[in-house]
């Protein structure tokens, strides 16, 4: 598996939608997760200036946030077993970065509502560690720790801004996805 084919099973499996958006084809819209607007496979060149608007998972509500997957590390290990037989294992450090924005100058509501997404979308991760049977495990660490994988999932959080009438938080969720084939 591709570390292209991992982006896009975490895209596919944590937004809830099966295809990227036609006019944007690293972003995807899907309603598995409370709050969020649009998730990207990769970190975009450039975010939207207008956050508040194209970020909204619900038209008309104040909250909305933008995600996008990166890797912080990878590591490949292959054990040899005996006639040829082994297992060859990729693991890698995810971190969804987030920004969440609320039409808001009252930091509380917008800290409801970004909390709300996390909680949502850890839920999400813990519902299904395979990502719908695309991998061997996501968020519940690298078995072996080889490659510095979180032993579970990882929040970092960033302190609230105010510009304009917007509230903005960015945050980041770090877990491990890990790949195991025998043969």
């Amino acid at each position: 598996m591709s570390r292209r084919d991992v982006r896009i099973a975490l895209c596919r499996y944590l937004s809830g939608a099966d295809n990227p958006e036609p006019s944007d084809l690293h972003a995807w819209r899907g309603t598995a997760i409370t709050g969020l607007g649009v998730m990207y496979d990769a970190p975009p060149g450039e975010w939207p200036r207008d956050w508040a608007v194209p970020l909204n998972a619900v038209p008309g509500e104040p909250f909305g946030a933008m995600c996008s997957v990166r890797f912080s590390r990878s590591e490949e290990t292959r054990v040899a077993g005996s006639r040829g037989v082994g297992i060859k294992r990729d693991a890698w450090n995810v971190a969804l970065d987030i920004w969440a924005t609320c039409a808001t100058e009252v930091v509380g509501d917008a800290v409801d509502g970004a909390e709300a997404l996390y909680d949502s979308l850890t839920a999400r991760l813990r519902s299904d560690p395979t990502l719908g049977g695309t991998v061997f495990s996501a968020g519940e660490g690298d078995i072996s720790n080889k490659a510095g994988a979180t032993s579970s999932i990882a929040w970092d959080y960033g302190f609230p801004a105010i510009n304009g009438g917007i509230t903005t938080i960015w945050a980041a969720c770090t877990f491990g996805v890990v790949q195991q084939i025998t043969g």
